[in-house]
Order: structure tokens, then C-alpha cells, then sequence
């Protein structure tokens, strides 16, 4: 059976005009093969701060020569709820008189804004967006691609592109000229600009040499699994400069914070797992033939992550300005899309870092749990989160970070933060009514994921001291 539509010509690219709300994405001309009528559809993005509500286009019609085939046909989209970055009008045909028609030019004559406001027309003419062009496509290798990821942030995808009015980053997002920060990552345009391929390079190949003399040195001691092998510290990613400095004191938790937020990326990557246990539970007496002693709940979970979750290379916590070499990691993606892990590392049975990503979202939210084998009720947990919040046309990201003791939490808990790096918050009036209310559902979030986990190993949030967890009632 025959299409039912032929393409009969297509838009050399996104269009744009300065100043206006809203691009052009796409826009072909189809011909109905039954009735022989000829419409054309086009694509808008807003890249305004406005919700919009309602668009007017012209459509002048073209004949085989490019020459106009009758008057411009005029047409509204109306009944929209197109918020910024919002994309519409790709199902909605226009309908051409003439079947001879061939091609078009169009235009975005006039934008209702959803407060009743209005633009339009253009003062310049639209013009041909350059073609985005891809990481891959520009730096033509992959190592370079990772390392891009690695220094910029692993939500990057996109070679970073200026246009007259606009400038789109590195994670897909359009800004406005005049936009320092992307409205989306809060990736910063000077540093995108500042952009050294050689420097890339150099980096690249310095990581590629540290991996190779790891995987050495890993084939070197794989033959001796007797010798218990030293912990793995966190590395920092700034060198001598402790980002976020976490101090457990007397049960409670201090924090400082020292630098910026460094990009990362995780790369997964193959590696062989290996038997794993806490120091304390290999203290048998080699020739004595002791009774083993029974692993306590935390040392099982650990093994449980150990054994039935993946190694991977290297896993970066750019909220507290870590990262990891050969976790194992323990993941799973929520019906929401909402991507999330566990991750623990080879000796450390202390430490169970999580992390969750909302998608198409700058929310997410890292925790390390301090975990304690003898003593569970003087455990803790240390938080970071980026809080996207929307506030009338304009959208910031928020960070906050504190701690919160094991025994006092529960799911009922309202998590007020102890630290917001973003000062204008205590300004805004109910900012931190907000803030609380996400940062305390972003902690239920990750603390019920804890629960399911624990459900699968077969312990009890109890075992690992939130004696608290179920009860409503406690403040």
C-alpha cells in the first residue's frame, strides 16, 4: 500500500528572527496522495521566558521555480500552553489553494503571550540557523567526547553554537543573548567559550595513561587474593581543595564549603567482581579454625552491592566533588524516568553513596549514608541537591546541603536545609518554604529507594539505624 503523503520539500534549517520568542524548528510541504490538496506543517520551539498562548503565521506559497504561486496564506495556532523550551504545531497542517504549489517561506507574524501581552512582527528577516552540530561530530573521538563530558558535565551532548539573539549549550538548551548561565544546566557561557581543544587532548591522554597503569597494575595483583587490599579513598577532582568537606563529629555532621562545582560524567566500563569483605569480618585466625561470626546487616547490604551489582570504571559525585575508581554500583530507572544508584566501594563497608537525576530537569540530589556496624543508632547521612524552582517568568537552580541524623528521620520529616549556596533565596519571600518542601521530598524520594533495596537484601531499615523511619509522629 502506497504512503499516504509525499514529502515535497523541506526547510533548509531552523529559522530565527532577532528578538523573537520563538524559532522555527522545522517545516516541510506535504502532498496528500488521495485528494491531491498540497499543506504545508512547521515546527516552533519557545525560547522566551513567556508561556504562549497562541501564534500567527504567514505562509507564502512557491512554484516549482521558486517564484510566489498566489498570496500568503495566513494561520493561527491557537489554545496553547507552550512554556519555554515547549515545542508545538508540528501536527497542525496549513493548507495550501494551488496543488502546483512547491515550496514556501514562512514567518511568525504575531505571539500571544499567556498573560496577554503580544510581539511581532520581526523587525529583521528570518534567517537559517547554523546546523547543530554534534560532540562527536566536531571532536571525532571518543576518548575527546568523554573528557568534554568529564570537564563540562555529562548531561553534554551538543557543541556549544552562538547565533544573532541566542546561543545554545553544550546540553541541547537555547538561552538568550544576555543569559550568562543556560536556563536548563546553569552551564556558564564564558566557560564554554573557553573551550581548548589542545588542552582536551592533554587531558585525555593523561587519563587514558593514569587507566592504563591501574589496569596494570589490577592484572599484576590479580593472581594474590590473599593480601586484603587498602581501602580506596575518594579522589578529589580539584587537587588540595577539599570542595565539601564532611566532618562526622560526636554523631553530628559539619560542613564547609571550600570551591565551585566541578562537571563529570560516569563511564561504564567492564571489570571482573571480586569476593569483597569489611575489614572486621576478616579477622578469622588463619590456623586457629575460630567460628565465623555472623555479618551484621550492613556488612550484608555491601556484599549484596558487591555481588549482584556492576563494577564500573569510574563514577563522578560532582555535588560533593568526588569521585570513584571500580565501585560497584547498584542502579535502576523509576517509571517517571527518574534515573538512580547505589554505590559502594571495594572495602569500605562505612560509606553507601546514592545519587538520583530527574530528567529533562536540573533537579537532583546526592547522599552519602555513614553506615555503622556496631553501632547503628549513630549513623548519618550527608545531603546535597540543585532545586530548579519557577517563580512567575523566571527559573533559577538552588543548591542546599546539610545533614540529618539516622534515628531522627522519618518519612513524615520536613528537611529544612542548612545551607543554600544561592544567597538572593532568603529574599525571596516563601523561598524557603519551597525549598524545604523539595529537599524534603527529594530525601523521602532516595530514602524509600534505600527501602526497596533493603527489602530485596532481606534486612530492615532498622538494621541500619532508622529506628525512626515508620513513625508519623516525632518531632
Amino acid at each position: 500500500m502506497s504512503e499516504r503523503y509525499t514529502r515535497l520539500f523541506t526547510l533548509p534549517g531552523s529559522l530565527y528572527a532577532q528578538g523573537s520568542p520563538l524559532i522555527i524548528l522545522a517545516g516541510a510541504l506535504l502532498k496528500d496522495n488521495q485528494t491531491g490538496r498540497v499543506l504545508a506543517q512547521l515546527k516552533f520551539k519557545n525560547v522566551g521566558a513567556k508561556p504562549v498562548k497562541a501564534v500567527k503565521v504567514s505562509v507564502t506559497p512557491l512554484d516549482a521555480a521558486g517564484m510566489e504561486n498566489g498570496q500568503p496564506v495566513e494561520h493561527q495556532y491557537l489554545d496553547l500552553h507552550a512554556a519555554r523550551d515547549g515545542e508545538f504545531g508540528q501536527r497542525e497542517p496549513i493548507p495550501f489553494p494551488d496543488p502546483t504549489t512547491r515550496a514556501f517561506r514562512g514567518a511568525i507574524t504575531q505571539v500571544v503571550f499567556a498573560d496577554g501581552s503580544l510581539w511581532g512582527p520581526a523587525e529583521g528577516a528570518w534567517e537559517v540557523l547554523s546546523p547543530t552540530r554534534t560532540l562527536e561530530s566536531v571532536l571525532r573521538d571518543q576518548g575527546l567526547c568523554k573528557e568534554y563530558q568529564i570537564q563540562y558535565g555529562a548531561n553534554c551532548r551538543l557543541f556549544p553554537r552562538e547565533e544573532v539573539g541566542l546561543w545554545q549549550c553544550a546540553c541541547g538548551a537555547w538561552n538568550r543573548q544576555g543569559e550568562e548561565n543556560c536556563h536548563t544546566c546553569c552551564k556558564s557561557l564564558e566557560q564554554l567559550k573557553g573551550f581548548d581543544l589542545e588542552q582536551l587532548k592533554a587531558s585525555r591522554d593523561a587519563r587514558a595513561e593514569k587507566e592504563r597503569q591501574a589496569a596494570l597494575l589490577r592484572q599484576q595483583a590479580a593472581p594474590s587474593q590473599a593480601a586484603p587490599s587498602p581501602k580506596s579513598k575518594p579522589r578529589w577532582l580539584i587537587p588540595g581543595i577539599a570542595a565539601l568537606l564532611v566532618v562526622l563529629v560526636g554523631g553530628g555532621i559539619f560542613f564547609a564549603n571550600r570551591g565551585k562545582p566541578a562537571s563529570s560524567s560516569s563511564s561504564s566500563g567492564g571489570g571482573t567482581q571480586s569476593a569483597a569483605s569489611d575489614d572486621s569480618s576478616s579477622a578469622a585466625s588463619g590456623d586457629s579454625g575460630g567460628t565465623a561470626t555472623a555479618a551484621s546487616p550492613v556488612d550484608t547490604l555491601f556484599d549484596f552491592i558487591r555481588e549482584e551489582g556492576e563494577i564500573r570504571d569510574r563514577v563522578d559525585l560532582p555535588a560533593f566533588q568526588v569521585y570513584f575508581e571500580n565501585p560497584f554500583l547498584w542502579s535502576g530507572t523509576m517509571d517517571s524516568g527518574v534515573e538512580y544508584f547505589f554505590f559502594a566501594e571495594k572495602d569500605d563497608n562505612d560509606h553507601l553513596w546514592f545519587h538520583a537525576q530527574w530528567p529533562d530537569s536540573a533537579m537532583q540530589v546526592s547522599l552519602c549514608y555513614h553506615l555503622s556496624c556496631d553501632h547503628p543508632d549513630k549513623g548519618s547521612l550527608a545531603y546535597r541537591a540543585d532545586i530548579p524552582v519557577t517563580s512567575g517568568a523566571e527559573k533559577k537552580v538552588y543548591t542546599v546541603f546539610g545533614g540529618v541524623e539516622l534515628s531522627d528521620y522519618h518519612a513524615n520529616m520536613d528537611v529544612t536545609p542548612q545551607v543554600v549556596t544561592n544567597e538572593e533565596a532568603a529574599l525571596v519571600p516563601g523561598m524557603a518554604d519551597n525549598l524545604t518542601k523539595s529537599l524534603s521530598s527529594l530525601m523521602l524520594f532516595s530514602t524509600l529507594r534505600l527501602s526497596e533495596l533493603c527489602e530485596e537484601v532481606g534486612i530492615s531499615m532498622d538494621d541500619l539505624g532508622f529506628i525512626n523511619f515508620g513513625n508519623p509522629v516525632i518531632e
